[in-house]
Parts: structure tokens; sequence; C-alpha cells
């Protein structure tokens, strides 16, 4: 067996759906271009990435929730920015450090990828992506 898959919150923010790079992310999951068992793979990998990113938006928003300052609805106020009202940034910060920071192992192996399978059309930042994932393989080592 391969070594384990370990990631933490800062790979789990690029899934979440309002993340930017969320769309290229999926890409990368989901190209056709890969040979079938790197699919399957993939699609095992991500099916997992999901759940460990609900897990990890919802400990996120507990932690927006306990820091921020409310109305007397009970809603979060947020500033003229739209930028959420904080209690205490000083912990919200720490908070927010020691989630990022957590660090996850997946229970699957390392994905290994022939070189020669990466599509063309993978740019530099694709493949530094995925190589949190996966053991990208030169030729026939």
């Amino acid at each position: 067996m391969g070594d384990k898959i370990v990631i933490d919150g800062s790979i789990l923010e690029m899934f979440l759906p309002t993340n930017p790079k969320n769309d290229q992310i999926n890409k990368i999951f989901q190209n056709r271009d890969f040979p079938v068992k790197v699919k399957y793979r993939l699609a095992r990998l991500k099916d997992r990435i999901d759940r460990e990113m609900r897990v990890y938006a919802e400990k996120k928003q507990e932690i927006v929730n306990e820091n921020a300052e409310k109305d007397d609805d009970g809603n979060i106020k947020t500033d003229e920015n739209r930028n959420i009202v904080l209690k205490d940034v000083g912990k919200f910060s720490r908070e927010m450090t020691e989630l990022i920071s957590e660090k996850i192992e997946l229970d699957i192996d390392k994905i290994e990828i022939k070189l020669d399978d990466l599509p063309d059309d993978f740019s530099a930042d694709d493949i530094n992506f995925l190589m949190n994932f996966a053991e990208i393989k030169e030729g026939d080592e």
C-alpha cells in the first residue's frame, strides 16, 4: 500500500462552493482524458473530500456563529462592506487557524498517475494542486 492522503483545512477551503477556484478544481476531478482507473480513484477521492468538506464547513460556520456579533433578532451583524462584525477578532483568528491547520487523513492511498496520462490542457497550477493527492510518475518508474 502507498502513502495515505493527508490534507488540512486549506485544501478543504478550495472545495467550498463559495471559493472562486471551485469550478477549476472540479474540472480537475472530472477530467475525461484520464485513464479509467485514475478517473475511478479520483471519483472516490472527490466523494471522500466532499464529505470532509461538509464537516469542515459546519465547523467553520459554528466558529463564525460563536464569534459574530448579533442584532436583536439574533442575526449576524455585518458592516457596510458586508464583512461580519466579530466580538473578538483574536479569538476568531485563533479558532480559524486551528481549524485550517487540522490534519485529516482520508484513509485513501495517494493516486499514482503517469506523467504521460495527464491531460495536455493541464496547467502547472492544476498539476501542483493534484500533487496533494497523487504521485506523478515519469515514464516507467
